[in-house]
């Protein structure tokens, strides 16, 4: 396949804080919250949700950006969040909020959703159903097979290929849900006196409802755990980056480097190729096509989401979980 090469300029846009971990060989680099990204940046223009959904089609440098296979994306934010105000017995959103910022690299789409599901609906089957419609989804728990099988999968991000290191990740991994599953069991004893002692019991009640906190007190330890997790707060943030293009690329070119044409199996390469659409790309002239092979004596390595002159991507999703229902 031969593809344009293009020359990167990339300006990193997640400033980052260095904590310092117990081991002292080691450090932790966390990126900065988007938001605070974003406030940083030398904003031209900013388009709320309702200006796109009102005028899909603007205009960035020499193309002309169409934000329609965005909007009708099942997937984004905003759309699972219209879903969900719509089934209130089963979910409630939070927040909801999708912004578009003009900048002098390009364009900044940021769409963030937090919710959480109303209690028992991953218990009932009707509700447990419509919520994966919407496009969210109950979490079920695992069994120690399951989760260490990801570590010899291929397919999995978690997959390690040396045997001996595998074999050490997992036995990390195991320790380190002991301890995790140990503190857990600690949170549902205490949530369990809880239901058991009349006067917290009647806060629970005026949470939940009689008969919720009534089925939750049948339930075993690990029964109790998975329903804490799925009554969880839930947040989902989307951020699209749109390089402003000085000429836009040919339709030839975007299936060569999306190499799916949208239609490919994982959703940020269909996500890539909806961005790439949106970005007018599929409308411009022809670029040269160029097979040559370059030595790159110096490296450079980006962390982060960054701004140049590729399309980006990148989904974050969080979950507090609250274990003791009321007074946490």
């Amino acid at each position: 396949m031969r593809v344009p090469i293009r020359p990167v300029v990339a300006t990193p846009v997640e400033r980052v804080q260095i904590i310092t971990p117990a081991r002292a060989d080691a450090v932790v680099i966390k990126a900065a919250e988007p938001d605070e990204v974003v406030r940083a940046l030398p904003i031209r223009k900013q388009l709320p949700i309702a200006n796109i959904r009102a005028n899909p089609k603007v205009q960035l440098g020499q193309a002309t950006l169409n934000f329609k296979p965005m909007l009708d994306n099942p997937r984004t934010p905003f759309n699972v969040a219209e879903k969900l105000r719509a089934m209130p017995q089963a979910a409630r959103v939070l927040s909801e909020e999708t912004n578009a910022y003009e900048i002098d690299q390009g364009m900044i789409v940021q769409s963030k959703l937090t919710y959480r599901l109303q209690p028992g609906t991953c218990s009932d089957s009707a509700r447990r159903t419509a919520v994966t419609r919407a496009g969210v989804q109950c979490s079920t728990r695992l069994n120690d097979q399951q989760l260490e099988a990801v570590y010899a999968d291929k397919r999995n991000p978690h997959f390690v290929e040396d045997p001996n290191q595998r074999g050490r990740v997992i036995a990390d991994a195991r320790a380190k849900r002991a301890q995790i599953r140990a503190q857990v069991l600690i949170d549902i004893a205490e949530l369990r006196a809880s239901l058991n002692d009349p006067t917290r019991r009647s806060a629970i009640e005026a949470e939940v409802g009689a008969a919720e906190a009534a089925r939750l007190a049948t339930l075993s330890d690990e029964d109790l755990a998975t329903e804490m997790v799925n009554n969880a707060e839930n947040s989902i943030e989307q951020i699209i980056f749109i390089p402003k293009e000085e000429t836009p690329l040919s339709t030839g070119v975007v299936k060569a480097l999306l190499s799916t044409n949208g239609q490919g199996k994982t959703e940020q390469s269909t996500m890539l190729y909806n961005i790439a659409k949106a970005a007018g790309a599929m409308q411009g002239a022809s670029s040269p096509t160029v097979d040559t092979t370059h030595n790159l004596t110096t490296r450079f390595f980006l962390t982060g989401f960054t701004l140049g002159r590729e399309y980006e991507w990148r989904q974050r999703i969080e979950k507090s979980i609250k274990w003791c229902l009321v007074g946490c």
